[in-house]
């Protein structure tokens, strides 16, 4: 860690401070592919397609999962601070399965989009949009469905 910028440093210090575990998964900028002063993990999931992506690049907080992401940065009016508990906040949400992640497909099966809410807006989402399939991913599973009208 002695090679990630202000910035990536620290946020690993918050991550790390509240899920120690996971530093087993963190790369560093010595690590193929991780651009220099940054820090990127890829934590693990029995469904390899629900494994959760956590990166810092470009002063930002990046945080990935089942084909959707977001960013927390200065570029969206806030201070480093808060894009720290912002990405830290959305990282408790998905694994306490607050948020799911929705996906929507047109009539050929091609993801057409996706985003994180509530899962009862998932199913508003579908029952409003009728003919659309739509896939809910939470990160137990729980509420893991395909919703077809």
């Amino acid at each position: 860690m002695n090679h990630l910028d202000a910035f990536s440093h620290r946020f690993a210090d918050i991550l790390f401070d509240a899920l120690p575990a996971w530093r087993a998964y963190a790369r560093y900028d010595d690590t193929e592919g991780v651009p220099a002063g940054t820090i990127y993990l890829i934590i693990p999931h029995p469904d390899d397609t629900k494994r959760l992506y956590i990166w810092t690049e470009d002063e930002e907080v990046t945080v990935g999962w089942c084909g959707w992401h977001t960013h927390f940065g200065r570029w969206l009016g806030i201070s480093d601070e808060e894009a720290y508990q912002q990405a830290m906040s959305m990282i408790h949400d998905i694994l306490s399965e607050t948020v799911v992640v929705v996906m929507y497909f047109d009539h050929d099966g091609n993801v057409r989009g996706g985003w994180v809410c509530p899962v009862t807006e998932a199913y508003a989402y579908q029952k409003e949009h009728p003919g659309v399939r739509v896939c809910i991913r939470s990160w137990r599973g729980f509420y893991d469905r395909r919703l077809e009208s």
